[in-house]
């Protein structure tokens, strides 16, 4: 159809006015023409050209190219030409965003009768993200190193050092602001080497193989517990040594001969009870055992210094591959249930004896002191591994000295387990007849406070 607009005016209801190759929908508009060349503005704000009356024809259902203000660096229609003027109906609109901007809303967009739906494909300013707090044992690599704010889809890896394991991806990206995923945190396993126990053990599988430190789910490669496979009540739990807010609980089962599936409805739970470990808090029930490994989120977190690993299924052994805790280490010492907790005085920097300030700002001493008598079946004190100026402040210098002084007085044995960020003194079979036996005399810790 070919219309002869020319100095008049003309009512065109609800069409596509196509002049020239710009194309706009039109419900109930007016154009009032002028000469041609000379643009005309709409009532729906579309600014159409005044070309030859024998150009001007009517089509329906196309769309207008969009209009590329700098927001956009790429705009693709699919199947058609990028420089066209209209679009046919259906047409496939999708952009791609000017640096430092992002697509805000839908990603495509379509032609119907008309009109772009959405009608436009935002993209809006993006935001930097800030550099990641330091974290103990973690390690952050940007590939943004311009400085403390990150450039929106830079990326950084988080690697963890030493016996620390990392929770979560150890890929991030910055996405207008925010770090997604979010950032990977690195977590000390407290049960790595901790004494574990269990109920029985067969085929050689002993309670410390689900501390080892090893993964791996095949029995064969002997780092699997075993227990027998008769009565019930089967349990396996680990004394981590010291009081712990149990936040994470990671088991690795056994993945080899479809055995995974006997670890169904076990209890984990978190407390100081060794007699009895049903008698400690509930954690979690396992309901899948499809997955590996099983990550146990204890939300909130339970204090306790002993995690343990129950089933009552009549006929099957328990078999544990890896058990690993991850939680905030509590005050000073972790004692065994039932037993007393002692008095723990910090001296704040001064000498418990003179009472004078240390020679070095970050050296300070601890004091245990019992006021009745006490039995621990185990005790740990750690502290950070750090190499002093000299070596009277160096760490190893002070475990050796109070090492010295506990078989000094106490003739008993102890051990000294070292890691690499802290080192750690293990005294078993303590006991004290009267109250009072330790007080300043014989555990006087001198060490480096953590805070």
């Amino acid at each position: 159809m070919v219309i002869s607009l020319d100095k008049m005016a003309v009512s065109l209801p609800k069409t596509l006015a196509m002049m020239n190759g710009d194309v706009s929908h039109v419900r109930m508009v007016t154009l009032s023409l002028g000469t041609c060349g000379r643009v005309v503005e709409m009532d729906n704000g579309q600014r159409i050209p005044i070309v030859k009356k024998r150009e001007r024809r009517l089509f329906l259902d196309e769309c207008l190219a969009v209009v590329n203000n700098g927001e956009y660096e790429r705009i693709l229609y699919f199947g058609q030409p990028s420089d066209a003027q209209s679009f046919p109906s259906n047409t496939v609109l999708e952009v791609d965003c000017a640096e430092g901007r992002m697509l805000e809303g839908p990603a495509v967009s379509f032609c119907r009768r008309g009109v772009w739906d959405p009608p436009r494909l935002l993209c809006v300013q993006t935001a930097p993200c800030q550099e990641v707090p330091a974290e103990v044992g973690r390690t952050i690599v940007y590939t943004d190193n311009t400085g403390n704010q990150k450039q929106h889809q830079s990326n950084l890896t988080v690697n963890c050092t030493g016996r620390m394991l990392r929770f979560g991806q150890s890929r991030s990206t910055c996405v207008n602001g925010a770090w997604s995923p979010p950032v990977a945190h690195c977590k000390e396993n407290l049960a790595l080497r901790k004494d574990a126990y269990q109920v029985s053990t067969d085929y050689g599988g002993h309670a410390s193989r689900a501390v080892d430190g090893i993964t791996n789910g095949r029995y064969d490669s002997g780092s699997c517990t075993h227990t027998s496979r008769l009565g019930h009540n089967k349990w396996w739990y680990v004394n981590l040594g010291s009081r712990v807010l149990v936040q994470d609980i990671v088991i690795y089962n056994r993945q080899d001969n479809d055995h995974h599936t006997r670890l169904l409805n076990a209890k984990v739970r978190v407390g100081d009870h060794t007699s009895d470990v049903t008698l400690n808090q509930l954690a979690a029930s396992v309901t899948d055992t499809a997955i590996n490994p099983i990550h146990i989120q204890l939300n909130p977190a339970i204090e306790g210094s002993i995690v343990s690993v129950s089933e009552t299924d009549h006929g099957n052994p328990l078999i544990l591959c890896e058990v690993q805790v991850f939680g905030e280490l509590r005050d000073g010492f972790g004692l065994g249930p039932g037993e007393i907790v002692p008095h723990k005085a910090l001296q704040g920097g001064t000498h418990p004896i003179t009472h004078r300030r240390t020679t070095s700002a970050k050296l300070e001493w601890f004091n245990v002191i019992t006021h009745q008598p006490i039995q621990m079946h185990s005790t740990m004190g750690c502290f950070p591994f750090i190499h002093g100026s000299s070596t009277e402040f160096s760490t190893l210098y002070a475990v050796m000295k109070i090492i010295q002084g506990m078989m000094t007085s106490l003739g008993q044995k102890y051990t000294v387990i070292t890691f690499d960020l802290a080192i750690c003194i293990k005294a078993k079979r303590i006991q004290t007849r009267q109250p009072g036996e330790f007080a300043n005399t014989v555990i006087r810790m001198r060490g480096f406070h953590i805070k």
